[in-house]
């Protein structure tokens, strides 16, 4: 009888062994703090393919993480950060393309080689104050305390926020709710939306 109990308690035992905890005390399956299990991905991070998860940057009136305003676009072509490369007879030294998924696929416009401007549809690209294409222009307006309203003289309308020379501008429907959100040299994305949509 005694030999059994001794047998049952050293497979208790053995068992805990196997199951121990993992790295820096977590427990079994689990990773450890700061780290991401093998399999799974941090909430609002990105993927590519052969590469691994990464916190999507913010958008700024800079730019977007690789897509910094004034970077080449043979310097992003080089690094396979664009496609869909187009460029219009009728709007000459402009070049428009598309940037990588893990950054929300942004519109990009290069003026004589250089990244001017960009524009981001994907509500889970968000500025560094938090707001992201879906939420309304009150929140604009709350967030930003120098918005100024834009409008393009055919029932268009927007907010631009200024910094220095570069910009954000918050395009907004009908119903005040923000469809997509521009960065970049504040003079080209502001007379863009009001006189020169085409270029």
């Amino acid at each position: 009888m005694r030999y059994g109990r001794v047998l049952l308690a050293l497979a208790f035992v053995l068992a805990g062994c196997a199951a121990g905890p993992g790295p820096s005390g977590a427990g079994p399956g689990t990773a450890a703090p700061g780290t991401t299990a093998p399999g799974t991905t941090t909430p609002g991070a990105a993927t590519s393919p052969g590469s691994t998860p990464f916190a999507r940057p913010d958008l700024t009136p800079l730019g977007l993480g690789p897509y910094a305003v004034g970077t080449s676009l043979d310097a992003l072509r080089a690094k396979g950060l664009v496609a869909n490369i187009d460029q219009t007879p009728a709007c000459p030294g402009i070049v428009t393309a598309q940037g990588a998924a893990p950054y929300g696929s942004p519109g990009l416009v290069f003026f004589r080689g250089t990244l001017e401007s960009l524009r981001v549809t994907d509500p889970r690209v968000r500025t560094a104050e938090g707001v992201t294409v879906g939420q309304t222009g009150a929140k604009v307006r709350d967030t930003y305390a120098a918005a100024s309203d834009l409008n393009n003289g055919q029932g268009g309308r927007a907010l631009i926020v200024q910094v220095g020379a570069h910009a954000l501008l918050f395009r907004v429907d009908i119903r005040d709710v923000v469809t997509s959100i521009d960065a970049g040299l504040a003079d080209p994305l502001q007379f863009r939306f009001t006189d020169g949509e085409g270029c």
